[in-house]
């Protein structure tokens, strides 16, 4: 009897032991890449849970670009990237619960890739466009927003403004002023991977 005691404690101390983390939840597992695929070190990666619940994490890339997150809460997630030089970009993804959720490449193109294909601005123009990326990183959107229009008016052709304009319309939850930036952005780049991505999320 005393034997039977002994076990059913044991197995009742087990059963009492917490979980290993990854089983406490979901794991997601993704890479912040520039336009030609490589791996971007040390960016910033912002997870908001995009469900009911209010839930926030934060954390950097690897030198690899690579990041790994455990113990979220199954369901949709929102994943922004961003770094210092770079337009901030995200990704939507449901995280499954138990096995490693893959998420797609989160694609960071630089500030000076994005003028120097847009007809040679001015350099005044560069450095307000760079700003207004800063600002829209900081999550200061209505002094970016001010700047990139600022910016249309001046070279009212350049995509990029117009995704930057859709980015922080989604952000404000505004999904008529989304859908608009974006079929500008369409317009002027037809069947661009990152302008249609986009516009489907909003859909």
């Amino acid at each position: 009897m005393k034997r039977a005691f002994i076990a059913w404690g044991l197995l009742l101390s087990l059963a009492l032991l917490p979980a290993p983390v990854g089983a406490q939840g979901g794991t997601a597992k993704g890479k912040v890449v520039d336009s030609e695929g490589n791996g971007v070190p040390e960016a910033s990666v912002r997870i908001d849970f995009t469900g009911e619940l209010s839930r926030k994490y934060e954390l950097t890339t690897a030198k690899s670009g690579d990041f790994i997150q455990v113990g979220l809460y199954p369901g949709p997630y929102r994943f922004t990237a961003s770094k210092e030089g770079y337009q901030p970009n995200f990704v939507d993804h449901r995280v499954q619960f138990g096995d490693r959720t893959l998420i797609p490449d989160i694609v960071l193109t630089s500030v000076d890739e994005l003028m120097k294909a847009e007809g040679r601005p001015t350099a005044a123009l560069k450095a307000k466009f760079g700003e207004a990326v800063e600002l829209t990183d900081s999550g200061k959107f209505d002094e970016a927003e001010v700047l990139l229009k600022e910016i249309l008016e001046e070279m009212p052709n350049i995509p990029e403004v117009y995704l930057n304009l859709a980015f922080i319309s989604v952000h404000r939850k505004d999904w008529v002023a989304a859908e608009e930036h974006y079929l500008k952005a369409l317009e002027l780049r037809p069947g661009d991977p990152a302008t249609t991505s986009g516009l489907a999320q909003v859909y």
